[in-house]
This record gives structure tokens, C-alpha cells and sequence, in this order.
């Protein structure tokens, strides 16, 4: 269980799966009302992107 109340399986979801990127730095969601630390999220690193970019031109192919 995770110590953040809000915390996904992992920072980014592409292609219909969860995906990790331990590259991308961290960083905390705050709840806006309250200051609490609701989830540490990592931003995208470019391999990542790289990835939703071509799991969204593989879903335009029809």
C-alpha cells in the first residue's frame, strides 16, 4: 500500500498499460485544499513519449 492516498500503479498509461518511467524526474501532486501530498508521479522522459507517440499512430491506423 501507498503511503499517498491517491498514488496510480504508475506514472503514465499508454497503450492500455501502466507503464513506469524511472528516467523522468519526480515530482508530488498536491491537493490544492488541503497542501497534502495526494501522489509522486515521475514527468516523461523522452522514451516514454516516444512510446505514446507511437501507440497513438498505431491506434490512427485503420
Amino acid at each position: 500500500m501507498s503511503q499517498y492516498p491517491c498514488q496510480p500503479k504508475a506514472s503514465h498509461y499508454i497503450g492500455g498499460v501502466y507503464r513506469d518511467d524511472a528516467a523522468g524526474a519526480p515530482f508530488d501532486c498536491i491537493n490544492p485544499a488541503t497542501g497534502e501530498v495526494i501522489a509522486r508521479l515521475n514527468n516523461a522522459s523522452s522514451a516514454i513519449i516516444e512510446r505514446a507517440v507511437t501507440c497513438e499512430r498505431e491506434a490512427l491506423i485503420v
